[in-house]
């Protein structure tokens, strides 16, 4: 697992972002409801969804799966994935 990406997830699940991420995954059939169940602490739910995204990315169903952490001179964080028809982002402060 890489620390840098699956602390960039978990800074996101800590911003709130957790409801949207936990969609776009079940959205694109990348894992179901139930999955997410007995995920509790934000640290659970970030290595989940940065397994599920890269095994996605490993098998294809995403085309792209790219992080971006930049904290000076402004701090933003940046996740991008794109499949075959569409490109989503989650980002704070850009």
């Amino acid at each position: 697992m890489k620390t840098k990406e699956l602390e960039c997830i978990l800074k996101l699940v800590n911003l709130d972002f957790y409801e949207e991420l936990k969609e776009y995954i079940i959205d694109n059939k990348l894992a179901k409801e139930s999955d997410f169940k007995e995920l509790y602490r934000d640290f659970e739910r970030a290595g989940f969804i940065y397994t599920t995204l890269k095994a996605a990315e490993e098998n294809e169903d995403l085309i792209l799966l790219d992080f971006e952490w930049v904290f000076l001179p402004k701090h933003y964080i940046k996740l991008m994935c794109v499949t075959e028809t569409e490109k989503k982002v989650f980002s704070h402060g850009i």
